[in-house]
């Protein structure tokens, strides 16, 4: 048995493995970029709602342990902004979103 001569219809079944082999490479790392993208999402939302969670505990920390009613809660809020916790919150928060 003689081996297959190279003809041009071997060449072109050559060429158009390696066409879908580049296609499929390049769907793989779309995917996986994608995947990448939904991950980083999922991790900062994560890290906003802990935040989120810290800063209502502490709130609600102050307010238990004061004794105050709930309508004090504005007041509250306003006098921790003054004193710079939720600024430096709200800045982790935007710095989270822009990673």
């Amino acid at each position: 048995m003689d081996p297959e001569p190279i003809t041009e219809e071997s060449f072109t079944v050559f060429i158009s493995y390696i066409i879908a082999g580049a296609i499929i490479g390049i769907m793989m790392f779309g995917f996986a970029e994608i995947i990448n993208i939904l991950d980083k999402k999922h991790k900062t939302q994560e890290e906003t709602l802990t935040k989120l969670n810290d800063l209502k505990w502490e709130f609600g920390g102050l307010m238990e342990s004061r004794g105050k009613s709930s309508g004090d809660t504005h007041q509250e809020v306003a006098s921790q902004k003054e004193k710079g916790k939720f600024g430096r919150f709200m800045d982790d928060v935007e710095k989270a979103r822009n990673n």
